[in-house]
């Protein structure tokens, strides 16, 4: 009987308009309205036989009111029971297919199930797409604010292993944003640092921690090699400037051996010089102002002060300067100002020498230049078997050179005219007409001669001698050369010999005689000098003339008898 007046009095609550139909009101606006009225709440409840009508029993879908009804406190819920998911499916073709669920842990599957330790896994592309007046903005964010757990987005193709995976994630306690990746094991351990961001705006690309990143001192630091490439008809450009409207300061790039030698000098660490490119825009001093360099820098350990020393320098007025900065006052006389010894391994082209041709354009230790000749040039050849040389020419075409061949260890002069080396010297031995003299200090290729007025000379003081001897049987020493004519037949020793007949002696003849006199050359033939006999015919002459004085005497003695 209770049972029956109890479906009565819900029937008679049903107030049927225009086919709308509302439970606790008598005006629905909508085909089904459930008013609570002064009630907290406003519920649907779903059970079965296993669950009762208690509060978090089913599902319940409802509006909560707050006593008062307190607008900012009113919030609509869907309740379930804490074991069970909630789906919502659709049939596209008659197949049901799951669009949405809430598992019992509250996680949230869009066109998938939902994933445990995850609160939202989403089967498809997803988009976000900004109100009005406002930003596409997605927020990933953690409650805890000391967390060391990452916070960020992770790109995977595979969520179950975790395996190929990029996240972009911010270390809270490191105040430490990064992008990384993973295509090895899919662990956290094994994971490659692509590019970090730190508190301070510095950026890090490659695997640089985040506790190396502020100790560089750079807003931007790369670990590991990188590449700029053009693109399309261009080619890769990499721009650096100064603050945007600030002339005062200039760009560089800095080269070191570890990040560790710009901080301090550790323990055991010797000081290094490492590099820079460098563009001086301005500068106390004016020969580095607006100047362009590339040399060696000093990083500033503890205690030392921060040096640069230029290697190549190019400024405003068209200047380059070698191991320092040009003076620009002398720009319209200078356009190469080099500092210290200068070697050159390879050709040398020297045009526009002024100041009476001939001379260089020296600077001294204070940095002023003046003409003079230059007190030593150096040409040093690194091949063992190669030639340096001084190279001569008129109006470009070649007419000759002077230099060291190391190939057969001696100096030469050649001559392009006749494609021949008339002056050879070698091992302090002087050969003249292609001749490299082997055996003495002066050794003539061909006829020499005088063409002017005056004689060989050489030193004969009696000052300058001793054991001073009269020479004895001159005349019987003469008789014993033998004067003979002759043509030269040498094939052996590279000496040019005169055509036709020649008038002398044989060096075995002298050798018999005067065997002080002959030598052996290098080849191991024999050799005299000439005019060392000039003293023995004189005696020899003399011997003859007394000879015929007494035969003289004899023919007068016998006329006057």
């Amino acid at each position: 009987m209770k049972k029956i007046i109890s479906m009565l009095a819900g029937m008679m609550a049903l107030q049927a308009g225009a086919q709308n139909v509302g439970i606790g009101t008598t005006t629905p606006v909508d085909n089904l309205q459930i008013h609570g009225g002064a009630a907290i709440s406003s519920a649907i409840s779903l059970t079965n036989n296993n669950t009762n009508a208690g509060l978090y029993r089913g599902l319940r879908l409802g509006i909560q009111f707050p006593a008062g009804n307190n607008a900012p406190n009113q919030y609509g819920y869907l309740i379930m029971q804490n074991n069970l998911p909630f789906n919502i499916y659709q049939t596209p073709g008659g197949i049901a297919t799951n669009r949405f669920q809430i598992n019992k842990d509250g996680n949230i599957g869009l066109g998938t199930t939902a994933p445990d330790g995850f609160r939202l896994a989403v089967n498809g592309a997803a988009a976000i797409f900004p109100g009005l007046g406002q930003g596409a903005t997605l927020y990933v964010a953690d409650t805890l604010a000391n967390s060391s757990l990452p916070v960020g987005i992770v790109l995977t193709k595979n969520a179950t292993s975790g395996k190929h995976f990029t996240v972009l994630a911010q270390e809270q306690s490191k105040a430490l944003s990064f992008l990384q990746s993973n295509f090895k094991t899919g662990t956290a351990n094994s994971r490659t640092i692509l590019m970090q961001f730190d508190s301070l705006g510095n950026t890090g690309i490659g695997d640089v921690t985040s506790a190396a990143m502020p100790e560089v001192r750079s807003n931007f630091h790369v670990f590991g090699d990188q590449r700029i490439e053009g693109k399309g008809n261009n080619g890769g450009l990499l721009d650096l400037h100064g603050k945007l409207g600030d002339y005062t300061n200039g760009s560089s790039i800095r080269f070191y051996y570890s990040p560790l030698e710009y901080l301090s000098e550790p323990t055991g660490l010797t000081l290094r010089s490492n590099y820079f490119i460098k563009l001086n825009d301005a500068n106390a001093s004016t020969n580095i102002a607006k100047t362009f360099a590339i040399g060696q820098y000093i990083a500033p350990f503890a205690g030392r002060t921060t040096t640069d020393y230029p290697g190549m320098v190019f400024n405003l007025n068209g200047q380059v300067g070698i191991r320092k900065y040009p003076v620009k006052s002398e720009s319209t006389a200078v356009q190469v100002d080099i500092e210290g010894a200068t070697r050159i391994n390879g050709g040398l082209s020297l045009t526009g020498i002024d100041e009476a041709s001939g001379k260089v354009l020296v600077s001294n230790a204070t940095g002023n230049a003046t003409w003079q000749n230059p007190p030593k040039i150096v040409l040093d050849q690194s091949s063992t078997t190669g030639q340096s040389a001084v190279e001569f020419r008129n109006q470009g075409n070649y007419v000759g050179s002077f230099g060291w061949s190391q190939a057969s260890t001696r100096y030469f002069l050649y001559d392009g005219n006749t494609n021949t080396n008339p002056l050879v010297i070698k091992d302090g031995r002087i050969g003249l007409g292609d001749r490299n003299a082997t055996t003495n200090m002066l050794e003539v290729n061909g006829n020499a001669s005088k063409s002017t007025a005056g004689s060989w000379l050489g030193n004969s003081d009696a000052r300058l001698k001793k054991d001073i001897q009269p020479i004895s049987g001159a005349l019987q020493k003469v008789m014993q050369l033998k004067g003979i004519t002759y043509q030269w037949a040498d094939n052996k020793t590279g000496i040019k010999r005169p055509e036709g007949a020649q008038m002398g002696f044989t060096a075995q003849n002298i050798q018999q005689v005067f065997p002080e006199a002959v030598t052996s050359d290098a080849h191991g033939y024999l050799q005299s000098a000439y005019g060392t006999y000039d003293p023995l015919l004189i005696e020899a002459m003399k011997e003859l003339l007394k000879k015929i004085e007494a035969l003289e005497e004899k023919v007068k003695s016998l006329e006057s008898r």
